[in-house]
């Protein structure tokens, strides 16, 4: 089986644990000297993995000092220099004119591991205030530059910034991400940032492998469509005969039911209806029933049911389980850690909720999962500017798999797992019996 496709980006679309990162690393090292890459990765420590694992690359890290205080600096430097670059996605999202402009003349290969934030809400920098929020600052100011013809906002939503004469410096940053393209307005005062989609056309990558899992319930996949990006879907396979990873189109090696069916029995789901109860779905005054216990919002209107919450995970660590504190890893929203954590819930055993691609807690067994998905509600309004209905549960889905893979499962050990919503908790239920 042969390693050859002719998609300029190959997403590589495989289970947790498939062999991605080791596939990318294999195919690094096979390619000639003269292949220029770069690769992208969410941790700092999987930086140092692929410097090692590619010792004839001679991958270097931007570096700020060398930069002169600027990592982007450095990586623009780099890249001019058609050095082979490992580095964060942080750093990747911040790609300047600058930057595209030396990728154009390089030729290199992207290796993006795990997709990254394409799409954000933005507001005005360096604009607050004692009374209202900044979003609601930025709605102001959006309303008042579109009145004075400062900016107009184009049918595909983005803005064009039209008085170049206006020069007042708290709109800086705005006039210069508008006059690159990057911000839209949705529903007349949401403001929003997109990565400049350049990055992914021909001309600047000569290929592009992106290594995740669930793609289409990733925003990328959404920003891909909605800016009419071309791509292919593939998966690992693993050749025994030739101890190599290689990678096929999705259609023709459906992999996903048998990993399913080899990890259904070693995730244990805690079925206790004491400690459980307080995620449970419940009906509204209209007897509609509701599955947003331990969403975002759930945490701010229940501030009095968080001590409940907090003996929950105290039980469920220190009785039900009776496990070590090195077995442990929980999650909750950062903001609520605070009112969590405890002498069994230790805030070094707590990682958040979009952790992904690190093995760092390939140890932990026992697992507190304290939250209930749900994208932005600005993120869904983006995309149907473009007729593309985002899913929930496959977004929620998604996170929580990635988010458990980080733990003992991805060494194929046994794991027990305390997921209080009830929403969160029936879509792992049901995705590993379907």
């Amino acid at each position: 089986m042969e390693d050859n496709y002719e998609h300029r980006i190959c997403v590589v679309d495989s289970y947790p644990g498939s062999g991605k990162t080791s596939y990318a690393i294999q195919k690094i090292n096979q390619l000639s000297d003269d292949v220029k890459v770069i690769y992208i990765t969410p941790y700092l420590g999987e930086v140092q993995r692929i410097i090692d694992s590619c010792p004839d690359r001679n991958f270097v890290q931007p570096d700020a000092k060398i930069g002169t205080g600027s990592k982007m600096r450095h990586l623009i430097d780099l890249v001019n220099d058609g050095t082979n670059i490992v580095s964060t996605h942080a750093l990747f999202t911040n790609t300047d004119d600058a930057l595209i402009s030396g990728l154009r003349n390089q030729n290199y290969i992207l290796f993006l591991d795990e997709v990254f934030q394409t799409v954000e809400k933005w507001n005005i920098p360096e604009r607050t205030s004692s009374r209202i929020t900044r979003e609601q600052l930025t709605r102001q100011d959006m309303r008042t530059l579109i009145a004075k013809q400062i900016i107009s906002v184009e049918e595909d939503y983005s803005i064009k910034w039209l008085d170049e004469d206006f020069t007042l410096s708290q709109y800086a940053k705005l006039k210069t991400l508008a006059d690159r393209g990057l911000l839209y307005l949705v529903g007349n005062d949401l403001l929003m940032w997109s990565f400049p989609i350049e990055v992914f056309r021909e001309g600047i990558f000569s290929k592009i492998y992106i290594l995740t899992h669930m793609f289409d319930a990733q925003l990328q996949s959404y920003y891909y469509n909605y800016f009419e990006i071309d791509y292919q879907m593939y998966q690992m396979v693993y050749l025994p005969s030739k101890s190599q990873f290689a990678i096929e189109k999705i259609e023709k090696y459906p992999q996903e039911s048998l990993w399913r069916n080899h990890i259904k029995n070693k995730i244990h789901i805690e079925d206790n209806p004491k400690i459980n109860r307080i995620g449970d779905i419940y009906y509204d005054k209209n007897n509609r029933a509701q599955e947003t216990a331990l969403s975002v919002s759930w945490y701010f209107r229940n501030k009095e049911a968080l001590p409940t919450l907090k003996k929950n995970i105290h039980n469920y660590f220190g009785n039900i389980t009776k496990s070590k504190a090195e077995e442990r890893l929980w999650t909750c929203f950062n903001v609520n850690m605070d009112d969590l954590k405890g002498k069994t819930a230790s805030a070094n055993y707590h990682i958040p909720i979009n952790a992904r691609a690190t093995n760092d807690y390939g140890d932990k067994t026992v697992l507190a999962y304290m939250v209930n998905r749900y994208l932005d509600p600005s993120y869904s309004l983006f995309f149907e500017n473009r007729g593309q209905s985002i899913s929930e549960d496959k977004f929620a889905l998604s996170e929580i798999l990635q988010w458990i893979f980080r733990s003992a499962i991805r060494n194929d050990q046994d794991i027990r797992i305390y997921i209080p919503s009830a929403r969160m908790r029936n879509l792992l239920i049901n995705y590993l019996n379907s």
